[in-house]
């Protein structure tokens, strides 16, 4: 008598049935849904896209309602002031400001044809800025595909409490590498009534380039004169510290300059002394830093499109004197 052996089945069973052929009947009953939809005329049923339920002007992270929405799109009046490349257009500007009292996504999507307008306008800005700080401020900088140097207008609110979705300016960053990369760079931010502003350095090492801030504070710990000889320039000073008043001291140095340069920079900076330097350094101030940066604000006014010089000579007479600094941050 032959005996043979039956392999049991790794099929597990859930009251009686296996899961293989509840999931089987499951796909049964979803056919046959089909078909009653379909009708006689054996037409297919129209594909319904899901998209996000919107509320207050944020996504829900759980919510779906199942239909597409559509969002009307409007678009500015079209203005009869021409587009020039070294300046920027009176409805970018308008756009900002109109975004800066309706920022939510919904309003964004309905305006989304005046966005395309006015990046595309502070794109050709850029572009024209780009070249004419490589060539003729600092050759070290590439001219770089726009899309390296400008940021991003979508905020990213993962880990802050501040939820609006998008940012009130433009802004761009010259570089050896664009916008990106540990490189001191060149620095341009438009936002209207009030808050346009260029500069130079880099910002917020801690996060970004550890490893810098820990050189620039070696560079420092072993002489700071050269750094002190830089800010204390006449040029950059009448740029970037105007209310600062150099009073030479018994050593040669000009304190006046040093200081506002470390208030412009005491945002996040230490409150004691970073490790493996004494307290009473003498260039304890600097230490502490976290930042080197250099900043001033600019009118409105200069980029009106009836201005009676380009904002892009202008922005180069502004960043100039700062080269030397920046060439600093990098060596």
């Amino acid at each position: 008598m032959v005996t043979k052996r039956v392999k049991k089945s790794k099929t597990s069973l859930v009251n009686g049935t296996s899961k293989r052929q509840k999931k089987a009947d499951n796909l049964v009953e979803f056919n046959d849904y089909n078909d009653e939809e379909k009708g006689q005329s054996g037409a297919k049923r129209p594909e319904v896209k899901q998209q996000k339920a919107v509320k207050d002007g944020h996504d829900s992270d759980n919510s779906f309602d199942g239909r597409e929405v559509f969002v009307p799109k409007t678009k500015r009046a079209k203005s009869t002031i021409p587009y020039v490349r070294e300046r920027l257009h009176p409805d970018t500007m308008a756009f900002l400001r109109d975004l800066k009292q309706n920022n939510e996504r919904e309003w964004f999507w309905a305006h989304e044809n005046d966005y395309r307008a006015a990046k595309d306008d502070f794109d050709s800005f850029v572009d024209a800025l780009s070249n004419a700080i490589s060539q003729n401020i600092d050759q070290t900088v590439p001219i770089l595909p726009v899309r390296d140097l400008t940021y991003r207008i979508h905020r990213d609110v993962r880990f802050t409490n501040d939820k609006t979705p998008y940012r009130t300016s433009f802004s761009a960053a010259f570089s050896r590498t664009g916008r990106s990369g540990y490189y001191a760079h060149y620095y341009v931010h438009i936002e209207p009534d009030g808050d346009c502003r260029v500069g130079a350095g880099m910002w917020h090492l801690a996060d970004c380039n550890p490893e810098g801030l820990l050189a620039i504070r070696q560079t420092i710990d072993k002489g700071a004169r050269r750094l002190k000889e830089i800010i204390s320039s006449p040029s950059l000073v009448s740029v970037y510290f105007p209310n600062a008043e150099p009073a030479a001291t018994g050593k040669g140095e000009e304190d006046d300059p040093i200081q506002s340069f470390v208030q412009m920079n005491s945002e996040d900076a230490l409150k004691k002394s970073p490790k493996a330097f004494a307290k009473d350094h003498p260039e304890i101030a600097l230490l502490r830093l976290r930042s080197f940066v250099l900043r001033t604000s600019v009118p409105d006014e200069l980029f009106a499109s009836d201005a009676p010089v380009s904002p892009v000579q202008v922005i180069l007479e502004l960043l100039r004197p700062a080269q030397p600094f920046v060439s600093w941050s990098f060596h």
